[in-house]
């Protein structure tokens, strides 16, 4: 299950991605109609952890900010251990060896740099990341807009 820090972020992504699709062309309307209506399911099945994210980003974004961080570091070592089997199968069943070569490279070059990451934050000093957090705004909000003289804003 997707902690709950990652429902607002995985669901504004989705939704980007969602949309960019809806734009392209030469994919059929059916498909696009399928990929909106299962975006919909998600976010009205999910609807409270994508609120609960999207109140924690809007009124403590730093915190929620290195929170989301520090979740999808964690995911990304779960996804990496139940990628390596499956990439490991199609690297034996690949037709190609350069392709075959490639996959292996990358998942290993992927898998250390991950590892040498994850010992480098685990060795950092307790409250490393406060002055980080303090430079981020903790609430996000729009700008005043400025006003300009002599401009009728009426809608009379």
């Amino acid at each position: 299950m997707i902690p709950d820090i990652l429902q607002f972020p995985l669901a504004l992504f989705w939704g980007i991605a969602l949309l960019l699709v809806l734009f392209r062309r030469r994919l059929g309307a059916a498909w696009k109609v399928g990929a909106l209506l299962l975006y919909i399911f998600y976010v009205v099945w999910f609807r409270e952890p994508i609120l609960h994210g999207w109140n924690g980003f809007h009124y403590q974004f730093g915190a929620s900010l290195f929170a989301m961080l520090a979740a999808l570091w964690l995911e990304v070592g779960r996804t990496l251990m139940l990628v390596w089997p499956v990439f490991l199968v199609m690297v034996f069943f690949f037709a190609s060896d350069r392709s075959a070569s490639w996959i292996l490279r990358v998942l290993v070059v992927l898998t250390l740099f991950y590892w040498l990451f994850f010992f480098l934050f685990r060795s950092l000093p307790e409250g490393w990341a406060k002055p980080y957090q303090e430079k981020i705004p903790q609430k996000l909000e729009m700008p005043a807009l400025p006003k300009i003289e002599g401009l009728n804003t009426d809608l009379k």
